[in-house]
C-alpha cells in the first residue's frame, strides 16, 4: 500500500523572519518560472507598507518544499511582491511616498518624563499616552522604535506545499497567478518548467544591459525572457514557427535542449565584445530575433566578428537599400511592392508573422553578403579566418616583453612586464580560460591600458570578459586583437 502524506503545511511567521530567510537565501525568491519582483506600483507598495507597520492582515504567501541531493530548497512561489517589498523597506532602499492612506496613524505608548523615566499614576501604575505619527516620507530607519517593532513582528501567513517535483512547482505558480495580472511574456516562462531556468540565465546575460541597453523594467516584465525563447525557436525550429508565444514556450519546453541554449550563449558572448551603444539599438524587442539569426548566418561564413561589428556600424547607410522579397507588402505612405528597403519593411505590420520574419531576415542576408563581397581582406584578416591552418613552427617564438615591445611600446623593460603581471595576477581569475590561454596577450593589453591611462577600467572591463569569453587562438596575436577590440568598445560604452 502507498502512503500518502500531507502535501500542505500552515504556518505564521513575523515579517523580520521572513526577511533573515531570504537574505540567508533559505527562502529562494528566483525561481526561474517566477516573475521578477518590483512589479508593483510606488503608490501599491507604500500602501503595502502602512498595512505591514499597523500589523493588518493580508493574504498568505506560498511556499514550495524540494527535496534535493544538496538538501532542502523553499521556493517562494506566490507573495514575492509582498516579501521583497518589505525586505527592500527594512534595508532603506526606499522612503514612503505622499499617496498612503492612513499617511498619519495612531498608537499607544508609555509616556516618560523629561529624564526619560517612565511616569506612573498616583495608584501607581503606569500611564499610557497616544502618540501621532506621519508616515509620510519616512524610511524605516526614521520610524520610532515601537513602529520598527510594530513592523518586524508584523504576522505572515505561510501555506507550504512538502515534497514538490518540477512539474508540481510549476503548476503551483500558474494556479496561484491564475488570477493575476501576468503579461503574457511572465505567464509564459511559468508554462516551461524544463527550461525556465536555461532562458532565465540568458535573459540575465550582460549583453543585453550593457549593449541593447534593455531597462529594468524590460527585465521585470519578461520582454527579454521573451526574445530568448524566440530566437532559440528561430535558430533550431524556424519551420516548426510559433507567433503564439504561449505556444511557442510550451514547444520549447518540450523540445528545446541544453546544447541549443550554449550556442546561444556563445552567440551573445561574442556579440557582447564587438557590439557598442549606437549599434545595439538595432537589437530592439522587435528586431533583436532577426539580427541573432543574421549572425548565426554570419557565423557559417568564416569571417572574424569584427566583420559583423563592421556591418552593424555601415547598417544606417545600408537600410534604405531595396531587396526583392517573397511576400508583397505595403509600408507606411507607399503602395503595394516586393522591392523592399529594411527601413521599408520595419514599418509594416505583422512584426513576428512568419513571413515578416523570412523577408527580414532576407534582406538583411542579401545586405550582408553584398558587404563581405565587397571588403578587401587584408593579410591579417585573411589569417583570423584560417587561424586552424597555421603551423605552430611557422609562428616565430617570442617573449612576453617582445610581444609587448611589438605591439604596444617598444620603450617597455622586463620590471614594467613584472609590474603588469602582477596587475593581471590582481583582478583575473587564474583558473579562467582567458588567464590560462591569453597571459602574453592580457599583459600586452594591461600595457595598453596603463599607457592610455585606462587601468581602472581595464579591471572593471575583464570582470565581464572573462566569463563571457571561450574558444581562444593559439596565436597570441589575434587574442591581443580581439580582446583590444572588446576593450575599446566597452570603453565607448562607458
Amino acid at each position: 500500500m502507498k502512503l500518502i502524506r500531507d502535501k500542505v503545511k500552515k504556518d505564521t511567521c513575523m515579517a523580520s523572519k521572513i526577511c533573515g530567510m531570504i537574505e540567508r537565501e533559505d527562502l529562494r525568491n528566483d525561481h526561474p518560472q517566477q516573475r521578477k519582483s518590483g512589479q508593483w506600483e510606488e503608490e501599491v507598495r507604500d500602501n503595502f507598507i502602512v498595512t505591514v507597520i499597523q500589523n493588518e492582515d493580508f493574504d498568505p504567501i506560498k511556499i514550495c518544499e524540494q527535496l534535493t541531493d544538496n538538501g532542502v530548497i523553499l521556493w517562494l512561489i506566490d507573495g514575492l511582491q509582498r516579501c521583497t517589498t518589505i525586505e527592500n523597506y527594512k534595508a532603506g532602499k526606499f522612503a514612503l511616498g505622499k499617496k498612503i492612506n492612513p499617511s498619519v496613524i495612531e498608537y499607544q505608548e508609555v509616556k516618560k518624563d523629561e529624564n526619560g523615566k517612565i511616569v506612573k499614576d498616583e495608584d501607581g501604575n503606569t500611564v499610557y499616552e497616544i502618540v501621532s505619527f506621519d508616515l509620510k516620507g519616512k524610511s524605516y530607519a526614521q520610524l520610532p522604535e515601537r513602529l520598527k517593532e510594530d513592523f518586524n513582528n508584523c504576522p505572515v501567513e505561510v501555506v507550504k506545499h512538502l515534497d514538490c517535483s518540477d512539474e508540481e512547482v510549476g503548476r503551483h505558480i500558474v494556479r496561484y497567478n491564475s488570477g493575476a495580472k501576468m503579461n503574457v511574456a511572465q505567464k509564459t516562462i511559468t508554462y516551461m518548467c524544463n527550461v525556465a531556468k536555461d532562458v532565465k540565465e540568458l535573459s540575465g546575460h550582460d549583453f543585453f544591459s550593457d549593449c541593447a541597453k534593455f531597462s529594468d523594467v524590460k527585465d521585470r516584465n519578461g520582454t527579454i525572457d521573451k526574445i530568448v525563447n524566440e530566437t532559440i525557436m528561430g535558430l533550431n525550429f524556424f519551420d516548426q514557427w510559433k507567433r503564439n508565444a504561449m505556444q511557442l514556450g510550451k514547444f520549447l519546453n518540450e523540445n528545446a535542449t541544453k546544447e541549443m541554449f550554449n550556442k546561444f550563449k556563445e552567440y551573445l558572448d561574442r556579440l557582447y565584445n564587438i557590439v557598442i551603444p549606437t549599434t545595439g539599438k538595432l537589437f530592439s524587442e522587435k528586431n533583436a530575433l532577426i539580427w541573432f539569426m543574421l549572425f548565426d548566418k554570419f557565423d557559417k561564413t568564416g569571417y572574424p566578428d569584427e566583420k559583423f561589428g563592421e556591418f552593424l556600424n555601415d547598417f544606417e547607410k545600408l537600410k534604405n537599400v531595396k531587396v526583392v522579397v517573397e511576400h508583397t507588402r505595403k509600408p507606411k505612405g507607399t503602395e503595394e511592392t516586393n522591392n523592399l528597403s529594411f527601413a521599408e519593411i520595419d514599418t509594416c505590420n505583422s512584426t513576428k508573422d512568419k513571413g515578416m520574419i523570412t523577408d527580414k531576415l532576407h534582406i538583411l542576408e542579401t545586405l550582408l553578403k553584398d558587404f563581405l563581397a565587397n571588403e578587401t581582406m587584408t593579410t591579417k584578416e585573411t589569417e583570423n579566418i584560417k587561424t586552424e591552418n597555421i603551423k605552430e613552427e611557422d609562428v616565430e617564438e617570442e617573449t612576453t616583453l617582445s610581444f609587448v615591445q611589438k605591439n604596444v611600446n617598444s620603450n617597455v623593460i622586463e620590471e614594467d612586464i613584472e609590474c603588469y603581471e602582477g596587475m593581471i595576477d590582481d583582478c583575473v581569475r587564474v583558473d579562467s580560460e582567458v588567464y590560462k590561454q591569453c597571459k602574453t596577450a592580457l599583459v600586452a593589453l594591461m600595457a595598453y591600458a596603463c599607457k592610455n591611462e585606462k587601468d581602472i577600467d581595464f579591471e572593471r572591463w575583464i570582470q565581464k570578459y572573462q566569463k563571457n569569453s571561450s574558444g581562444f587562438s593559439t596565436d597570441q596575436r589575434i587574442n591581443y586583437t580581439y580582446m583590444k577590440n572588446s576593450f575599446e568598445s566597452f570603453l565607448k560604452r562607458g
